[in-house]
């Protein structure tokens, strides 16, 4: 029984003795350690490897120059472009921004205007010679020049066929750049628009407006065909002035009196003032004599000229009309109206385009504007003196010098000489 106890002592104090000699984490530790699943990677046969970015292509393709030519090759690049412009094709490029002008969008009453397409969209071309493939339907005055008229860039008849728009035949004489979805032009002959494509640090109100006849334009150069004997006239100008317009001109008479704007003749009456009856009489038999038809006279009325039915023709001296209401509706607002001109005692003032005054005066005045100072198919001038020797002389110059007139908006008289009025500045 002893042994057995002692036995048993010795066993417990072993035990004891090999568990001192462990560390608490080995008495912590488990016996055995979970069971822990590993999914193996399963590697797909199948899959490709990715291919270099720079691979080459397995056959090495066809010397381009072989068949096409050397596109390097400045003769043969120079082959192709005068090849394009013999065919009247045009090189097409990006605009930047594109706010085209007025009230933030389109010079104001510009024809030249059109409902942008694509505020980016731009075309430029060079002479073609469009019109030399095809039978010539008829032939019109084209003429350009900028600022109101003060630098002249070209005048010529020009021959069209019918297949062409003014802007393509514009494209057989003249280095044209278009915008807004190719109906605006915005350069010719290298003078640009300077508000298209501009920012708002670098823009001016400077553009391209068209006019037909004596009256602007009302659609895009490329959406109207000149007839046979139409003058068409181009100036490149300021439009910065408080509204500022210029609905119709002087520059194309005896048109709009022998014809207007889209081949219109509703005839022509004069409104005479005073005891002009003989001078108006004497106006409306050179009318004739340029081939004006239906050509009247009669004394003014102020609502008769304030809403005519025909051309209108005021004629009279300041002292008779300068009280008349629609005289001075027109007169009120130079820069809306286009009359930039301003009667005072015995003279006549020129004025800018934005109606401030000049040092620049005369005796009488031949200027154009629509009924109330509108736009409308039917312009109303004004043929007025400051004095009856003024009057006279504007008279004269209308029977024995339209030239005089030809690339002005509108004219102060002094003797002889008709200054372009507004002033360039």
């Amino acid at each position: 029984m002893k042994k057995a106890t002692g036995l048993g002592l010795f066993v417990a104090l072993a035990l004891v003795g090999t568990a001192c000699g462990k560390s608490s984490s080995e008495l912590n530790k488990p016996e055995t350690l979970p069971q822990q699943e590993v999914q193996a990677a399963v590697v797909d046969d199948n899959k490709q490897e990715a291919e270099p970015k720079s691979q080459e292509p397995q056959s090495k393709p066809a010397d381009k120059n072989a068949s096409t030519g050397n596109a390097s090759d400045p003769s043969t690049s120079n082959k192709s472009s005068a090849a394009t412009a013999a065919s009247g094709g045009s090189s097409s490029s990006t605009g930047g921004g594109g706010n085209a002008p007025s009230s933030g969008s389109t010079p104001a009453s510009a024809g030249n205007s059109t409902t942008p397409g694509s505020a980016n969209q731009g075309d430029t071309s060079g002479p073609s010679t469009q019109a030399g493939s095809a039978t010539p339907a008829g032939q019109f005055e084209l003429s350009v020049t900028e600022y109101f008229g003060s630098n002249g860039i070209f005048k010529q008849g020009v021959s069209y066929s019918a297949e062409q728009s003014l802007l393509d035949t514009m494209r057989d004489h003249l280095e044209i750049e278009t915008a807004y979805g190719g109906g605006y032009v915005n350069s010719i002959n290298g003078t640009k628009s300077g508000y298209t494509d501009k920012s708002f640090f670098t823009r001016k109100k400077r553009d391209w407006f068209y006019y037909v006849n004596g009256s602007i334009g009302k659609v895009g150069a490329d959406a109207i065909k000149p007839k046979s004997g139409d003058a068409v006239w181009w100036d490149y100008h300021d439009w910065s002035g408080d509204g500022s317009s210029t609905p119709h001109v002087v520059a194309s008479y005896p048109h709009p009196f022998t014809t207007g704007y889209d081949g219109a003749q509703p005839g022509t009456t004069i409104f005479y003032s005073g005891d002009h009856a003989s001078d108006a009489a004497r106006l409306a038999t050179a009318l004739r004599g340029l081939g004006a038809g239906n050509v009247s006279t009669t004394a003014y009325a102020d609502d008769k000229v304030a809403h005519p039915s025909t051309n209108a023709i005021v004629l009279g001296t300041w002292g008779e009309l300068g009280e008349q209401a629609a005289v001075q509706t027109l007169f009120g607002a130079p820069t809306r109206t286009g009359l930039y001109a301003k009667f005072g005692g015995d003279h006549v003032q020129a004025l800018t385009y934005q109606g401030k005054s000049t040092d620049r005066n005369g005796q009488s005045a031949i200027l154009a504007s629509g009924s109330n100072g509108g736009g409308g198919t039917t312009p109303t001038w004004l043929v007025i003196g400051a004095t009856e020797a003024g009057l006279d002389q504007a008279i004269d110059i209308m029977i024995t010098s339209p030239d005089k007139l030809h690339g002005k908006i509108g004219v102060v008289i002094n003797g002889t000489d008709a200054l372009a009025v507004p002033v360039a500045q």
